[in-house]
């Protein structure tokens, strides 16, 4: 399906790399099909390729990578055809047939159901179909109503009932671009649609309350897990993207009622930061 081809489109319009990248175009206009008999990652799918396709129709405006990208998105949509509009994580492109992994307990995972949203909301706009970007936006509205404990998410939500099926909190595999997208769909929309900074904001103060952490006997800062009990003094690599959407939840921030927190989220990005480089450097 040409997922790193595709997911690089707009690199190489931004790095002025035109003549590739009309290769790349002509490969995806003359060759692309994704009518595939096979289940792919509902997740990985939507941020690779349909939002590779979007990206590379926002920069260049050629309609090709639209008309892809609607019939990509056409084939995700059985995905949320759920009892609660929770998407399964693995859908088949041909057939619309649905599941979840088994070694989730057949549960939806946060960090996929909850990074659906900038593409999905982006498809309607273009095509002006409101439906994708609805059946996006619902998902988040099912879970704001299952509010964790400091305003976290447990990483395993039920598509058939809408509850949370574990306790585990993480910032890292499995939770992470759930809490980024909060922000990102804020920013938007717009800023305009407040249930997203609200729970973008209950989310960083509880991370800040709960899980920031400081390691002995080097005083590196960094964002641990909850068992549902307690602190786990760990933190993934991928944990990483947060210094980045603390920056951008602090730069967006005047107007709202986390006006107050900006040089507390801007230490705390600057510090975590800093232990990610210390991995590398040591």
């Amino acid at each position: 399906m040409g997922f790193t081809l595709i997911d690089t489109l707009d690199t190489l319009w931004i790095m002025g790399l035109h003549k590739e990248f009309a290769e790349a175009r002509e490969w995806v206009a003359t060759k692309l099909s994704f009518n595939k008999h096979r289940g792919v990652s509902v997740f990985e799918t939507t941020i690779r390729a349909l939002g590779g396709l979007l990206s590379a129709y926002d920069l260049s405006g050629d309609r090709v990578f639209l008309e892809k990208a609607k019939d990509l998105g056409d084939r995700l949509m059985p995905a949320f055809n759920t009892p609660t509009g929770i998407p399964h994580g693995q859908v088949n492109l041909e057939s619309g047939q649905s599941n979840n992994f088994g070694w989730t307990g057949s549960s939806s995972i946060l960090s996929e159901l909850g990074t659906l949203q900038v593409e999905f909301r982006y498809l309607s706009k273009a095509l002006g179909i409101p439906e994708y970007g609805r059946k996006a936006e619902h998902v988040i509205e099912v879970l704001a109503q299952h509010k964790g404990q400091h305003g976290l998410y447990p990483i395993y939500f039920s598509a058939q009932t809408g509850q949370p099926t574990n306790r585990h909190v993480t910032f890292g595999a499995l939770g992470d671009s759930f809490y980024e997208y909060l922000i990102k769909v804020w920013v938007q929309g717009g800023k305009t649609e407040g249930m997203y900074r609200k729970m973008f904001d209950e989310s960083m103060n509880g991370m800040t309350e709960l899980l920031l952490q400081e390691s002995s006997p080097s005083k590196l800062q960094f964002v641990a897990d909850w068992n549902g009990n307690s602190v786990v003094n760990k933190m993934d690599h991928l944990v990483c993207f947060v210094p980045g959407m603390l920056a951008l939840g602090a730069y967006y921030a005047e107007g709202t009622q986390a006006a107050g927190n900006v040089q507390r989220d801007l230490l705390n990005a600057k510090r975590v930061m800093y232990t990610c480089w210390q991995m590398y450097e040591r």
